[in-house]
């Protein structure tokens, strides 16, 4: 099981270019880049972004993953489509600056993103010029739009509530696109008992379900929340519970349930009356869908599956320590780290784990400074819950080494909303509050979004 090459991805935009619809999509394209100038863009292409990631597909010579129009069309252009909309937040990112921002980037993220690079170098070094040079054009978009200019977007809590429910909102998109191809095509879908929905395996539909849990939760229990979206949480908490334990994915299952259990392991009694009300929609999805707990068993199955492949994946390593074996490796992909190891070896494993631990380092400080700021302990919590979610779950698969994947992108809008966080305790709650309201952040035209 392997992601389609590049080449039939750049063969579908050429196709499209090419065709009755060229002229169409340039001028779409021409539309998108002159729409980010306007104010709130950035963030509705942020979350563009990060629900078209979900759409990727790889290959499986035993099940052909067919979904519906236009889902299946998005898929085939899905990567095409990313490096557009982030070519087109170059406009806001150029445009923004630091405002009232004391350490817009952090260290962790910086070292994270040469990982990155490191990675994507390891190909054009093993020859695969087509997919190497496309990830590096893609992480340059990725520098200087979410690295940069993403945490210099978020300067009020508006902000990060807005930067909170592109998550939310992409994980309703996702649920209610899975719904709808299950009403029209659901074998396209389902490989042996387990849902893929609109992704392109049962994993990435259980950690984009995952992924969006903490995030629901922390939408549905801050104050000050619109009545609507309080209507539309419980459900679609109660129905992503049951699409995750449809896909069978345990590293999935371990994704929600570390970054739920860590974001309300302090307000239990405050979660119960949510645990009840979702609990009422998880009933009634399970009445829509009765063949989603047929695989529910397998989440709590002690067979093992992952054992040899990283005895695979560590042979490879060691056989090539420095730079990876790449293309010549032997197989295996349950293991983000022993997967770096074995592709590029230390040469990327190093940056890696250090931007982790310098990742980590950050975490633990928010976890000290919390308590200093009052209204945003909850988004604290959530934003700690979820980074350690992600890297629990890279133990047990490979979804790091992958630069335009759901996880990739969820992980740097934590990453800036961590580090304002951090500024937010260094210069105080109400200190910000006062700078926004006397008008000295120049970033509030670019700081506005969904909502």
């Amino acid at each position: 099981m392997h992601y389609f090459d590049v080449e039939s991805q750049l063969k579908a935009l050429t196709d499209v270019l090419n065709g009755p619809f060229g002229v169409l999509a340039i001028a779409l394209f021409a539309i998108i880049v002159l729409f980010s100038a306007v104010r709130g863009a950035n963030w509705v292409y942020v979350g563009a972004i990060l629900y078209i990631s979900t759409l990727s597909r790889i290959k499986n010579p035993h099940f052909e993953n067919t979904l519906v129009f236009p889902f299946q069309e998005l898929r085939w252009l899905n990567r095409p489509i990313i490096l557009a909309l982030l070519t087109a937040l170059l406009i806001p990112a150029f445009l923004s600056r630091r405002g009232w921002r004391v350490h817009p980037i952090l260290g962790g993220t910086v070292v994270y993103f040469l990982y990155q690079v490191c990675l994507s170098g390891r190909y054009l070094l093993g020859g695969d010029v087509a997919k190497g040079g496309l990830e590096v054009m893609a992480l340059l978009l990725i520098f200087v739009t979410l690295v940069v200019g993403m945490p210099r977007w978020l300067q009020t809590e508006h902000n990060a509530q807005v930067a909170v429910r592109c998550i939310v909102i992409t994980g309703t998109l996702f649920l209610l696109g899975t719904m709808y191809v299950l009403a029209l095509n659901p074998h396209g879908i389902i490989f042996q008992g387990r849902v893929c929905g609109t992704a392109s395996n049962s994993i990435s539909a259980g950690v984009v379900c995952a992924g969006t849990l903490p995030a629901a939760l922390y939408m549905l229990m801050r104050s000050g929340e619109s009545k609507i979206w309080r209507t539309i949480l419980p459900a679609l908490i109660g129905f992503l519970v049951v699409m995750l334990v449809w896909t069978g994915s345990r590293t999935a299952l371990l994704v929600g349930l570390v970054g739920v259990g860590l974001f309300v392991r302090l307000r239990f009694g405050k979660a119960l009356p949510i645990v009840i009300v979702c609990g009422i929609f998880v009933l009634l999805a399970v009445e829509m869908y009765g063949s989603s707990m047929d695989v529910a068993g397998r989440l709590f199955s002690s067979i093992d599956t992952r054992s040899r492949v990283w005895r695979l994946m560590y042979s490879d390593f060691l056989e090539s320590p420095w730079i990876g074996k790449m293309a010549e490796r032997k197989g295996g992909s349950e293991n983000s780290f022993l997967l770096i190891g074995a592709q590029a070896g230390l040469l990327a494993l190093i940056p890696c784990l250090l931007g982790m631990l310098l990742t980590a380092v950050s975490m633990f400080r928010l976890e000290r400074v919390k308590r200093q700021l009052g209204d945003y302990r909850l988004l604290a919590d959530l934003v700690i819950a979820s980074l350690s979610a992600l890297a629990a779950g890279a133990v047990f698969e490979g979804y790091l080494t992958a630069v335009l994947h759901y996880a990739t992108f969820l992980v740097y809008i934590y990453l800036a909303l961590l580090a304002f966080l951090l500024d937010m305790a260094r210069v105080g709650a109400p200190a910000v509050l006062a700078i926004v309201d006397y008008g000295a952040s120049p970033d509030l035209d670019y700081a506005e979004g969904w909502a």
